[in-house]
């Protein structure tokens, strides 16, 4: 096949993507949120979140890493069947990260850290900063999959391997949650169907090991799929809502 065969190939398939993500936000949430979404990027508001995110990509990434700008999946090489219900890739900002493990009520140390979604790893990279057990990305774009592992490719450079971490190039649905008490991490990953599916495995999960898992759910466009799978809602704040399963595990 010719290069300008393939181009071809993979604009088409992004108009298809595109249009398939269209169907799936007017599924959601209807015509308002369409509106929603072009008034928060082309708005006062939205001029003002880029340059807050600039500033919060140059900082971060002053280390030697990428994890910076906006990403778009049209074009991208997508593991599995769900690449239109996926959110273009935003690294999630260091002050949100930090303000969300601030608000954890269970310990980090014996947690795993799951991102689903992670991405170029840049929620990954902050999580070891702090004493998880075991971290976990999931991305189920290849390109962004691989700018991840370069980026742990630098930080062992500069601080050594770090045995705790695993990025996984994946789709979420097909992710099986660890035993173990559980941060799982979502900056807005994903649409439903995907998230609804997610939120069932999940719940599963935990039906057939009850213990402490905690969803730190930024920007939380389809929270209310949490609630409809039965998570009940703790403390958050603005742009952050936490979910947990119905008790621990200490209680029945």
């Amino acid at each position: 096949m010719s290069v300008t065969a393939e181009r071809g190939n993979s604009a088409r398939s992004g108009a298809i993507r595109f249009l398939a993500r269209l169907a799936n936000m007017i599924a959601a949430g209807g015509i308002a949120r369409i509106g929603e979404r072009l008034r928060a990027r082309f708005g006062a508001d939205g001029r003002a979140y880029r340059q807050s995110k600039r500033a919060d990509d140059r900082s971060f990434d002053a280390a030697g890493y990428d994890t910076g700008g906006i990403q778009r999946l049209y074009g991208l090489d997508v593991i599995g069947p769900h690449a239109a219900a996926g959110i273009n890739h935003i690294a999630t900002p260091a002050a949100d990260f930090a303000a969300a493990l601030a608000l954890l009520d269970i310990p980090i140390p014996g947690s795993s850290f799951v991102d689903l979604g992670s991405g170029k790893g840049r929620a990954v990279l902050m999580a070891t900063d702090h004493p998880f057990a075991a971290i976990t990305g999931v991305e189920f774009a290849r390109e962004l999959h691989e700018i991840a592992l370069a980026n742990l490719a630098r930080r062992a450079e500069r601080h050594g391997s770090d045995a705790r971490i695993v990025l996984l190039l994946d789709d979420a649905t097909r992710f099986r949650l660890p035993s173990g008490p559980i941060v799982l991490f979502l900056f807005n990953p994903f649409d439903p169907p995907v998230l609804t599916e997610v939120a069932a495995a999940t719940t599963a999960s935990w039906q057939a090991d009850p213990r402490p898992i905690r969803i730190l759910y930024l920007n939380p466009v389809h929270q209310q799929t949490w609630r409809d799978a039965g998570w009940r809602e703790l403390p958050g704040r603005p742009g952050l809502v936490i979910f947990a399963p119905p008790h621990d595990g200490d209680a029945g």
